[in-house]
């Protein structure tokens, strides 16, 4: 049961002023003591204690009212307008016995051992004959600041502000039956649980409950809930601390709150909040503070449970938000619950630096009805807080729904539409431009041979790619054909490159200016990828038909400078002129093979450069910088976007060097006039100009050697708004500014929007180290693609196929009547699709082609051979498990009818005919497994 010293004898105190509330603390006391407790299995009546009733005749009187209420769970004081207004002729030292009764309930209440409930009770005065209910409303009166005699440490004012500081409950005198029950489930509740286990007579109200805590999730009793008994950590996932077990400790709590930060509040809400069908919210107030960005928005929602969520259906939510922080508050509603609310007092009260917000519930004109919830959100730089009111329509037993939304006030971050146009300057560029190889189809050469040579090689196709150390790789895939009847073994492949224009060499160091052969000497090898259908690696023998693939890498590693500039693009060496590679195949006889193939810068599909993109509609300008040292380009895409019907919608997107995306929406402006008010404010601004260039900085902006790129934002102090964005592209060889104008956004939009005269662009809108661009300066083609939306376009120069003396040149092999094809063309063989072979007649061809039919033929008997015995295995597996499911089941028949015991069949016997057949079936799925898994066939 507990200290007994701690017993509890009575549910409630009730504490009046005889003179004033004795007729309604009677009729009170009686419904209380008709009412029974919730939640408890047994009847349990409330047991209320009212001095006129309880008092015993010729005991002291004022050690019975300590008793009782000390021995009481719940005080409830009667404040009536009546008995506050005798708080008035309170004089220092006197003797007043409710103060009494409140001065000792606080003190309990204090040190955790009573719950304090105040009844504010209203009046009914008559107004033309008609009886009209007045809720309570004497909280500011003068209460005189003396002491009374039976306290001398704090005075009357400070007691009754105390008492009417707690939350209270509203009561018509005229009409108490619903605040009853309010004050029965109340009690049950929230008071009753926490005094349960001190009950005097433990056998009148059953066992102890056993509840389980919303903040460690553990089972606990009252009588054992101490301070410090439950662990819990404050943040999801121990994010608080980084350790295990709860990090924080306080007493056990029933019921979710927000008293203080724990882990499962924030699951709790977000369980109702964020699943699909559990929560329909009806409105949502917010204010953002742009000082720090989106992320810091004030936001307060209201709402509904939706059934789904079976445990909460029915129920008012309320949530806030400030973002950044993560300052939250949630809680949850029942019609009853508003019905005991306390109607001076808010909801809730958020106040960070980044902003505040709060809720109030709103009452009728008696402060009977509950008809909605008022929200408030503010912050420093919103010119006037977002106020708006929910009406909330409660139907018996129906979940609640809204009724009309009124936005009293809109919080405005107070844009001012601009007169007239603002100067925005042409774009800039200073320096070199790329020039690069027009794109064309490589031409085509016939293969050679030497030393008498058996195999024959045909070109198939031919392709380039990036290796991961930053090389060029030239690859060529070959048709390869072996004629005779006997295999030739391939001893090694090698491959010499050359620049087909030598003048192109002197921008390469003098690098291939005439062939040269590919080795580690030169930053290049050749890998080869022998793919046939009995061939996998050189050196190795081929048969009568296969195909080759060969790669040469264009090492760039002497050029360091070029290393990380030149990440993920192909055509290093291309982007001088055409590159020839002649790829040769040696056999075992010493014989030689081979062709020479040529490989064309790819130009666009490369993405060394950019060129708009016609189908992207959206697409506003393409601004590019380059760097003819590095062969590289930066771009940025600027993209633009849809009239915003939100803050957060974008306006214009800037899509940096196909890496990051950056978007201008009315939020990230008004971020950055809040950034140039502050830096005007500070005396940063440019001589104490009203207009200036706020720098974007964004750790996300990847770097690229070689390129410093920045963008700004152009902001008018005096009209707070962002009129322009500028991007400044600088590289070793080239500098390029580009500025463009955003239209009206946010409050420029309103019907009714302030007007002002803009002021004058500052200095940095132009950029002294870059000059106008002219399209005098331009050829045609470049004055094409400029006014298609392409800033600054690379040159590029025609590629023509000049005239070079082959490596090797084509020849007719030994005993052969066929005659050498043209170098410059491969010959036609007359029918489609048939690969050529010079040196070779189509006998020659037909006969290697038998060879591979018949080669083909042999693997398919094979591969018929291998479907037939599957089957066979297959079956006979089936049948050996049919045997033994019927030796099974004649073993249990035998064991039935002619036990071991009584001299029948021996089990044991028929058991290791059983086993034998099973390991039988078992080495033929063995055997099936091998054959199978290894490709062997017996």
């Amino acid at each position: 049961m507990g200290d007994l010293s701690k017993a509890k004898k009575w549910h409630i105190f009730v504490s009046y002023r005889v003179r004033t509330d004795a007729e309604f603390a009677e009729k009170l006391t009686d419904k209380l003591r008709l009412s029974a407790l919730t939640g408890e299995k047994q009847d349990i009546r409330v047991s209320v204690f009212l001095d006129k009733q309880e008092l015993r005749q010729g005991h002291d009187y004022m050690n019975q009212l300590s008793d009782a209420l000390n021995t009481s769970c719940l005080f409830l004081p009667i404040v009536s307008e009546p008995n506050f207004e005798t708080f008035l002729s309170v004089e220092e030292g006197d003797t007043d016995n409710v103060l009494w009764e409140w001065e000792n309930a606080l003190k309990l209440m204090e040190n955790q051992k009573l719950h304090i409930i105040p009844l504010l009770i209203g009046t009914n005065p008559k107004i033309n004959g008609t009886t009209s209910y007045t809720p309570f409303n004497k909280f500011g009166i003068p209460i005189p600041e003396v002491h009374t005699s039976h306290c001398q440490t704090q005075t009357v004012k400070e007691t009754t502000t105390k008492l009417l500081k707690l939350q209270g409950i509203f009561i018509n005198p005229l009409d108490m039956r619903e605040k009853i029950d309010v004050i029965v489930d109340k009690f049950s509740h929230d008071v009753w649980p926490s005094y349960r286990h001190l009950w005097s007579d433990q056998t009148a109200i059953g066992p102890e409950p056993i509840y389980t805590c919303v903040q460690c999730q553990s089972d606990f009793k009252q009588s054992e809930n101490g301070s410090g008994s439950c662990r819990f950590h404050k943040l999801d996932g121990a994010a608080c601390c980084q350790k295990d077990g709860g990090c924080t400790r306080s007493i056990h709590r029933i019921a979710h709150h927000n008293d203080w930060k724990y882990a499962g509040h924030s699951s709790w809400a977000y369980s109702i909040l964020n699943y699909t069908n559990m929560s329909e919210t009806f409105a949502e107030v917010s204010a953002e503070n742009y000082h720090y960005g989106n992320a810091e928005t004030v936001t307060v929602s209201v709402g509904v449970v939706l059934p789904d969520c079976l445990e909460y259906a029915g129920r008012l939510f309320i949530a806030a938000w400030i973002k950044g922080i993560d300052q939250r508050w949630f809680m949850i509603y029942e019609q009853d619950d508003i019905s005991g609310a306390d109607r001076l007092k808010p909801i809730f009260q958020l106040e960070e630096e980044a902003g505040k917000c709060e809720a109030r519930w709103v009452f009728d004109e008696f402060a009977e009805t509950m008809l909605g919830v008022e929200v408030i959100c503010d912050t420093e730089t919103a010119t006037k807080p977002s106020i708006s009111f929910i009406e909330i329509i409660w139907n018996d037993e129906k979940p609640p729904k809204v009724g009309k939304i009124v936005e009293k006030s809109r919080g405005k971050f107070g844009e001012i539409l601009n007169t007239k146009p603002y100067f925005i300057p042409p774009p800039q560029f200073k320096g070199d431009l790329l020039c690069l190889p027009e794109n064309r189809p490589a031409e085509q050469f016939d293969p050679w041979q030497q030393n008498s040579s058996g195999l024959r090689v045909k070109l198939k196709s031919s392709d380039q790619a990036h290796t991961y150390r930053h090389w060029d790789s030239y690859c060529a895939n070959f048709v390869i054909v072996n004629p005779t009847d006997h295999p030739i073994g391939i001893l090694e492949c090698n491959s010499y490159w050359r620049f087909r224009d030598a003048e192109n060499a002197e921008k390469n160091d003098g690098r291939g200016a005439d062939w040269t052969q590919a080795d580690d000497s030169t930053g290049t090898v050749v890998n080869e990828d022998f793919r046939s259908r009995e061939i996998k690696v050189l050196p190795q023998q081929v048969p009568a038909f296969g195909t080759l693939t060969l790669r040469i890498n264009a090492g760039i590693q002497n050029v360091p400078q070029y290393e990380t500039a030149y990440v993920g693009k192909t055509g290093w060496m291309n982007r001088l002129g055409p590159v020839l590679v002649d790829f040769v195949l040696e056999d075992l006889d010493g014989g030689k093979c081979g062709c020479t193939v040529e490989f064309i810068w790819n130009g666009v599909d490369a993405g060394a450069v950019a060129l708009p993109d016609k189908s992207d509609k959206e697409l506003l300008k393409l601004v590019t910088c380059d760097n003819v040292k590095r062969f590289s380009q930066y771009t940025v895409r600027v993209r633009t976007k849809p009239t915003p019907k939100v803050p957060t919608d974008p306006m214009f997107e800037l899509y940096f060097n196909s890496y990051n995306s950056f978007y201008i929406s009315p939020n990230s402006c008004r971020r950055t006039v809040t950034q140039a008010i502050a830096i005007a404010t500070s005396g940063g601004g440019e001589n104490g100009s009203t207009s200036t260039a706020v720098q974007q900085v964004d750790e996300n902006l990847q770097k690229v050697e070689g390129f410093d790129v920045k963008y700004w934002i152009l902001v008018d102090i005096k009209l707070r708004q962002a009129y322009a964005f500028k991007i400044t592209i600088k590289s070793e060889t080239c500098s390029v500014s580009f500025v463009h104008p955003i239209g009206p956004y946010g409050d420029m939009l309103d019907a009714e929007a302030e007007k002002g005269d803009p002021t004058d662009a500052p200095e940095s809108a132009m950029d002294p180290e870059c000059e106008v661009v002219k399209e005098a300066r331009l050829d045609a083609r470049q004055l094409e693609l400029y006014k298609s939306g392409l800033v600054f376009p690379s040159t590029f120069f025609e590629t023509p196929k000049s005239p070079f003396e082959p490596r090797v040149k084509p020849t007719i092999a030994s005993g052969s009547t066929a005659v050498a094809a043209p170098a410059s063309a491969a010959a036609a063989t007359g029918v489609v699709g048939a690969p050529s072979f010079p040196g070779y007649s189509l006998a020659d061809i037909e006969s290697v082609f038998r060879r591979v039919v018949a080669e083909e033929y042999e693997k398919m008997k094979k591969e018929v051979a291998r479907e037939e015995k599957v089957v066979a295995l297959t079956k006979e597996l089936d049948l050996m498990k049919s045997k033994v499911e019927r030796l099974g089941d004649e073993v249990d028949r035998l064991k039935k009818e002619k036990p071991v015991s009584s001299g029948g069949v021996d089990v044991e016997t028929i058991r290791s005919v059983v086993k034998a057949e099973v390991k039988n079936v078992g080495d033929n799925v063995i055997k099936l497994g091998h054959s199978l898994v290894g490709g062997r066939w017996e």
